[in-house]
């Protein structure tokens, strides 16, 4: 995720907008201002390609201002004129949990959690392999999606 360093001030309401970029099909964001990144990564792949799944990652954005944002997938903290956001862990293997991510017809990918105990899926992926595993899913379709790999890192 490449990330321009500048000396400009953000506000937290920018720093938003930018920041749901990465949900919305953006391969990468710009910020106008220094920053410190701190990434804890997983990954799955579609298709072979690569989707990097934000899994306790932090960014330190050193000039920013204006009111705490909270979203369901990161939260955006003031300390003095530092801004700390933080990204809600996404994949939790060790609890059971997978995030399985689907492509939809714009391109972007939409974030689904799936329960391996209770093998639940949602309604518009065919099939799912993880490792050895292959789960088929009986259900109509947007786009026929394969997660050919998780790792969790």
């Amino acid at each position: 995720m490449p990330i321009s360093q500048g000396q400009a001030k953000i506000s937290t309401e920018g720093l938003y907008v930018l920041l749901s970029g990465i949900y919305e099909g953006s391969s990468y964001i710009e910020l106008p201002v220094d920053v410190a990144i701190h990434v804890n990564s997983s990954s799955i792949k579609i298709n072979g390609k690569e989707v990097v799944i934000y899994n306790q990652t932090t960014i330190e954005v050193s000039k920013c201002y204006g009111a705490e944002v909270a979203t369901d997938t990161f939260t955006i903290k003031r300390l003095g004129d530092t801004c700390r956001i933080m990204f809600t862990p996404l994949l939790n293997l060790s609890s059971g949990e997978l995030v399985v991510v689907s492509a939809v017809n714009n391109g972007s990918f939409r974030r689904l959690y799936v329960s391996t105990k209770n093998m639940i899926f949602k309604s518009y992926i065919d099939t799912l392999n993880v490792g050895a595993y292959t789960f088929y899913l009986h259900s109509p379709l947007i786009l026929k999606v394969k997660i050919v790999e998780v790792a969790g890192g």
